[in-house]
């Protein structure tokens, strides 16, 4: 699924602390062909560090730890940004990434 510049969702909290989340996606070559695109994901208003994707029609997995505070919690809140976007002549949205799965293991 498309999203555009930013998107939100949300997941159930992790059920014991060492658990990552991962998000898997995809990366269309538009995106990487000026410079490296960055992904920045925040947790429950914890900003992870960036994520740099430099190639492009290509997948991408990232993991990030997940915050102390969100254990046991019911539901977490996940943001995600990307630092650029391109405008699809057919429809007029903006595309930042695919995304393909996210899960907090």
């Amino acid at each position: 699924r498309w999203m555009p510049r930013t998107a939100t969702l949300r997941l159930r909290g992790p059920d014991s602390a060492g658990q990552r989340l991962r998000i898997e996606g995809f990366c269309p070559q538009r995106q990487v062909t000026p410079a490296p695109l960055f992904l920045t994901v925040t947790v429950d208003g914890v900003r992870m560090p960036p994520s740099r994707i430099a190639r492009g029609d290509a997948g991408f997995t990232f993991e990030y730890p997940m915050p102390a505070q969100t254990v046991g919690r019911p539901d977490v809140s996940i943001r995600l940004e990307v630092d650029r976007v391109f405008v699809d002549a057919g429809d007029g949205r903006e595309m930042g990434l695919v995304f393909g799965s996210f899960a907090i293991r």
